[in-house]
């Protein structure tokens, strides 16, 4: 399933399932984007956990019309 659908299955249902589809698709990219910024592999484990947890807060409330671009943001404003 694309990413637009995975996030309109979640809303509709609010089930996390859905979440643990989309997610590991980009557990690599946050890994990355962390370490380039916080040059520290255990720090960059630790933010792709806590951004994760940050999704789980914010999808409902916001409308993400890419949601690649705004994981990305996402993960470099909280490094």
């Amino acid at each position: 399933m694309a990413d637009e659908e995975l996030l309109l299955a979640y809303r509709s249902t609010a089930d996390n399932q859905w979440l643990g589809y989309l997610l590991p698709r980009y557990t690599a990219l946050l890994f990355g984007v962390a370490l380039k910024y916080l040059k520290n592999k255990a720090h960059a484990e630790d933010a792709v956990q806590q951004v994760f947890e940050k999704v789980l807060t914010h999808i409902p409330r916001e409308e993400i019309l890419n949601f690649k671009g705004w994981l990305y943001i996402l993960m470099r404003n909280h490094c």
